[in-house]
């Protein structure tokens, strides 16, 4: 485990669940400051490929150096959740719907953090090891970049649906 004790592990996993709290207010912040919302999403899985990227990469890449890929992963990547959030309030289709639509995109939430792990570590135990791992992340990363100009186009012309 990267040489440190289980108790630094904890103590790095902690962390990293804190700057993903951090990334989730500033998109609340920034959204409030006029950041458009689909350049927060492009931030945050781009950021999510970059760091996954580093997080996997050759294991004589010091081990400080993918953690800070792991933080720049959780920390930027927490700007899509809360960005996520404000567009579902936006998007639905009517206001009787809000809550669905907010119901429907949480649980498609769940369903990607449910899933993701045991996908990823499928395709680790395929391929002997965890190289591949980073491509896995950041090809789903991709596919939200995508998502996000599907969502671009609806915020430009509100009578077309995602």
């Amino acid at each position: 485990m990267a040489g440190i004790s289980p108790a630094r592990a904890g103590v790095a996993t902690a962390f990293a669940a804190l700057v993903n709290m951090v990334g989730n207010i500033a998109a609340g912040r920034l959204l409030q400051s006029g950041v458009p919302a689909p350049r927060l999403l492009r931030a945050g899985f781009i950021a999510m490929a970059l760091g996954a990227g580093v997080a996997f990469s050759d294991p004589d890449v010091p081990a400080a150096l993918r953690y800070a890929g792991v933080l720049c992963f959780s920390m930027v990547g927490g700007l899509i959740p809360a960005t996520l959030f404000s567009l579902a309030v936006r998007l639905a289709p009517g206001e009787s719907t809000i809550s669905t639509t907010v119901g429907w995109m949480q649980q498609w939430s769940a369903i990607g953090q449910f899933s993701g792990p045991p996908l990823v570590a499928l395709v680790a135990s395929m391929a002997g090891g965890w190289q591949f791992s980073g491509a896995v992340t950041g090809a789903c990363a991709l596919a939200g970049v995508l998502l996000s100009y599907f969502i671009t186009s609806a915020l430009d012309n509100p009578a077309a649906t995602i």
